[in-house]
């Protein structure tokens, strides 16, 4: 564990890596912020071929430098969606501050403005993305709907 921690200390001193802090309910998570320096030990060692899927990928070119894959080894696919934009509505409802200093203030009212929409469609499906693992695990755990819904971890 103490070769560990040094290594880690090692890394967040580097001036050029950058890390993230994501505090969950029981453990502390650092996430490095470009992986491209971990990548090729962690990921691309592992196989020879790789399919990465995103809808929020800004371009090739930053994509492969983020992940320090060469630009001439990757294959860019650029596809519309499937879904007509009338079945593919976006309501905005700013009903709590998820801000860090707030969070735990703010999160209960997030849940129960779900839950109101939940009730809302009963017989419909909703996909609800949520900012970390531990924030699914706590709509999961306290929403009214909790039977409705599927999660991982």
């Amino acid at each position: 564990m103490r070769g560990k921690l040094d290594s880690f200390l090692r890394e967040v001193a580097d001036t050029d890596s950058k890390w993230v802090f994501l505090p969950e309910e029981e453990r502390l998570i650092f996430k490095p912020v470009f992986v491209s320096r971990y990548a090729e030990l962690h990921l691309w060692r592992h196989a020879d071929r790789f399919i990465l899927m995103s809808a929020t990928i800004i371009s090739p070119d930053e994509m492969s430098h983020s992940l320090g894959i060469p630009r001439d080894e990757i294959d860019f696919i650029d596809l519309p969606s499937t879904f007509q934009p009338d079945r593919r509505p976006i309501y905005y409802l700013p009903i709590a501050n998820l801000a860090k200093k707030t969070d735990n203030l703010e999160r209960p009212k997030a849940i129960a403005a779900l839950d109101k929409i939940l009730d809302q469609h009963p017989h419909d499906k909703v996909l609800v993305h949520t900012v970390s693992y531990g924030y699914a695990k706590q709509t999961v755990g306290t929403s009214r709907h909790k039977k409705r819904m599927l999660t991982y971890d």
